[in-house]
């Protein structure tokens, strides 16, 4: 818990600092004298747009379930003054400029949720694990040394807290095309492992679930990732993103009974409209 904390504050601790430095920058009484003032960023309404599509994602199992996962789902991306929608995440900008971005957010669809019913036999009687609406904050920097970009998250609800931290290169490879790999990773406090990946009492003694003999509590743990994504605009209103990916979780998650593989491998296709 203290580690997630400690994330919140360096996005708040973070952001002071960035600020102060582009408030203090030194302009001589010449430049001022002899150079025409011109505003340096784009007035909030100009990055006003709109654009509505969707995606498929395939995984492989997480959970001990009967299939892998594939999963159909909104791609949005609109912005409107302050405030953005993006996939299903809900958000506004508290101060932005051309360096760096600090936002708060809330996910609905935060966790990962399984239905008891779709494990396999032998776990198919414990509780389903819901998804959660998860409230945080964003530091986003824009402008990172050899290209880089990176952002920076905390988001906590009900059933526990997350950290996460995506470190994102992209290269214009054509006019069209952009190739961006990057390398991620999460951490995740003790009470969220508990209710995903933990097995109660309960669960272990329903006569259901004869492949659960013990029970499990999970503790504070954590995951790293990479992934490489491919964005072909066809037209300027018409792109498509296809992109794969690989996340490996630590012992905590990985040892738990209802999880069958901590290595999720995954693959996703989107298309979007841009108004």
């Amino acid at each position: 818990m203290r580690k997630l904390a400690l994330v919140l504050g360096a996005i708040v601790l973070t952001s002071s600092v960035l600020a102060k430095e582009v408030v203090a920058q030194p302009v001589s009484v010449e430049e001022v004298v002899v150079e025409e003032v011109t505003p340096v960023a784009a007035p909030v309404e100009s990055l006003n747009k709109f654009a509505i599509g969707a995606g498929v994602r395939g995984a492989n199992k997480l959970y001990k379930q009967d299939e892998d996962n594939v999963m159909f789902y909104p791609n949005l991306d609109v912005r409107y003054g302050r405030f953005y929608v993006k996939g299903i995440q809900v958000g506004a900008y508290l101060y932005e400029n051309d360096m760096m971005a600090l936002s708060v957010f809330v996910d609905p669809m935060g966790g990962f949720p399984v239905d008891g019913g779709d494990m396999e036999d032998g776990y198919d009687n414990i509780d389903d694990r819901d998804s959660m609406v998860m409230g945080g904050a964003k530091l986003e920097l824009k402008d990172l040394p050899a290209g880089l970009q990176s952002n920076v998250s905390y988001k906590g609800g009900e059933d526990g807290q997350q950290g996460d931290l995506n470190i994102l290169r992209p290269f214009a490879v054509t006019e069209k095309l952009k190739v961006t790999p990057s390398v991620n990773a999460s951490m995740f406090s003790s009470d969220f492992v508990d209710y995903y990946f933990g097995v109660s009492e309960k669960e272990v003694n329903r006569d259901a679930n004869d492949n659960l003999d013990k029970e499990y509590d999970g503790d504070t743990a954590y995951s790293y990732g990479a992934k490489l994504a491919c964005e072909y605009m066809f037209t300027e209103n018409v792109s498509a993103t296809a992109a794969v990916g690989v996340t490996q979780f630590s012992s905590e998650i990985e040892d738990s009974p209802i999880v069958d593989d901590a290595t999720n491998v995954y693959g996703l296709l989107e298309a979007k409209y841009i108004f």
